[in-house]
């Protein structure tokens, strides 16, 4: 078992052979000599599993993408099983004056905070590997939540990761399982002052799966669902078959929509949600020449959509066709639905759309952000839930009344 883990325990970083495999190709002759030389000095599998995103960074590509390579071939021969401290989790208040962490275990402390209204829906954000709180600021968190405030009538908190998933032989897979336990946990504290419906989560890359977790766990210690969670281009695995209990996936919530912006790269292809969007197909997307940056756009299209201005100014239409490679309109001619924000419920299927390259990115959108419009929060839907049975069919999925 421990094997096991070992073997999944490097989520989203394998992910990063794709792009530095393309980005290889680009090397001269010269650098690609002195790499193969160095090739038959790999460090210890166990020093390569401590390097944290600086030092690998800091890696020519390919290098990079060798030592990653023999991490994830000989993993499974590590014991990696390692004590972690979650009793430094915490959820942070975002207010627009300060941000204030409140620890897991101690959400009485964040309901009675001034800034915390029970009566507003909840948005609880969790950031992938390689964007945590330890940045200042945190870009994914910022964006979304200025998109949140514009809105308004919502409370907006963000996970802090920064501790537990820090290194590529940090446990990841098995930390994600765990971090998901004590959300769902500090989840059921919330449900005692505001109610179940209110509650929508978010996650980018690797933190997609820690909400899928948290979705789950939920469900087995109070038997009921969450009635949403996005998922932000989902982080890719090294070993993707051996990953069906820890991927975000349909049913994890009453709906589950995916923006999938780095498909078979840093994120995921397949289609794991109720309503899955391929913004642009399965290529990069425009103004974007890497992978990272196309891995960013999720999190940059769907805080576009929360604005009030722009919640229908990304359309996608149902794709006819179950093959995702080379997605056109002509493919994807079905009903339009919208992506982010505004994605109801009774979505389900593959969505295909084009985006620009630079703001507003959506074709709909439009550049005047105006804040401050009255109109009904897209949440408040979620508080009439069909209470169907949840099966694998798309045609017994509860959808919003």
């Amino acid at each position: 078992m421990k094997s096991l883990k070992s073997f999944i325990n490097f989520a989203l970083f394998c992910s990063v052979l794709v792009i530095i495999s393309n980005v290889s190709e680009a090397q001269d002759t010269k650098t690609n000599s002195t790499t193969a030389k160095g090739r038959q000095n790999f460090p210890p599998v166990e020093e390569i599993g401590s390097y944290g995103v600086e030092k690998l960074l800091n890696l020519n590509p390919t290098d990079m993408l060798e030592y990653i390579n023999e991490f994830c071939s000989r993993g499974a021969q590590i014991n990696n099983a390692a004590a972690f401290d979650y009793k430094d989790i915490s959820l942070t208040l975002y207010d627009g004056k300060e941000n204030t962490p409140f620890l897991l275990t101690n959400m009485g402390n964040l309901m009675q905070h001034p800034s915390f209204n029970k009566t507003q829906n909840v948005v609880v954000f969790v950031p992938g590997w390689l964007s945590n709180l330890q940045e200042s600021p945190n870009a994914a968190a910022d964006t979304i939540y200025k998109a949140y405030e514009c809105r308004g009538s919502t409370n907006f908190l963000v996970m802090d990761t920064t501790k537990q998933i820090n290194t590529l032989g940090a446990s990841t897979a098995e930390n994600t399982l765990n971090m998901g336990q004590y959300l769902a946990n500090a989840l059921k504290d919330l449900t005692e002052s505001i109610k179940i419906s209110q509650i929508h989560l978010i996650g980018h890359s690797l933190g997609a799966h820690i909400v899928g977790a948290a979705g789950r766990f939920f469900k087995s210690i109070t038997g009921k669902n969450l009635p949403r969670i996005t998922g932000l281009d989902p982080g890719r695995v090294c070993f993707v078959e051996q990953n069906g209990n820890f991927d975000l996936e349909r049913g994890d919530a009453d709906f589950v929509d995916i923006i999938h912006t780095n498909p078979n790269s840093l994120g995921k292809e397949e289609t794991i949600g109720n309503a899955n969007f391929y913004p642009n197909g399965l290529n990069l997307m425009p103004g974007c020449n890497d992978a990272i940056c196309s891995h960013k756009m999720a999190w940059r299209y769907y805080a576009e959509s929360v604005y009030p201005s722009n919640k229908f100014g990304f359309s996608g239409k149902k794709c006819l066709t179950e093959n995702l490679r080379n997605l056109t309109n002509t493919d994807c001619g079905g009903q339009s639905e919208p992506m982010g924000y505004a994605t109801p419920a009774t979505a389900t299927g593959n969505y295909f759309l084009q985006t620009n390259p630079k703001e507003p990115y959506g074709k709909n959108s439009k550049n005047d952000k105006k804040c401050g419009i009255v109109e009904a929060n897209i949440i408040d839907i979620f508080s009439s839930i069909a209470t169907a049975e949840r099966t694998d069919s798309p045609d017994n999925l509860p959808v919003w009344s």
